[in-house]
Order: C-alpha cells, then structure tokens, then sequence
C-alpha cells in the first residue's frame, strides 16, 4: 500500500504549542524509516528516576501491541 504521506490532515493544528521544559525528562526524534520516508517517526522519552508518570489510554478492544504495553508499564 502506498499512502501519500506529504497530505496534512485537516485536524492537524495550524501551529504547535509552545511547550515548556519539563524537569527530569528529556525527548528526542528522529527519522528511522519505520513507517515514513523523510519524516521523523521515532520518539524517545528519557525519564530520570523518581519521574512519576500518568497516562490516558483507549479502551478500544482493537488496540495494537503498544497500547497494551502501557497500562502494564503504568501500574
């Protein structure tokens, strides 16, 4: 399948909001080729230990692998 990937979706913000440094976390991002050419598709988060950490999860039944991964990480 070959999807377009250069379309902007009409729910994406005209701009990005203005984040403020969090303490104790760090992110980085990357072009790794996992599922777009050209664009950054890898997130990495380092949290330093003691960074306490909440999550807002789908109940969906149809979820992949990684949003399973994260309720169990979360507890």
């Amino acid at each position: 399948m070959n999807r377009d990937t250069s379309k902007v979706s009409p729910f994406a913000p005209q701009q990005l909001a203005d984040m403020p440094p969090l303490e104790g976390v760090r992110f980085a991002a990357c072009e790794a080729g996992i599922r777009y050419k050209n664009r950054d598709d890898l997130m990495v988060a380092v949290l330093e230990p003691g960074t306490v950490a909440a999550g807002v999860l789908t109940r969906s039944k149809t979820c992949s692998a990684p949003v399973l991964w994260c309720p169990e990480s979360l507890q």
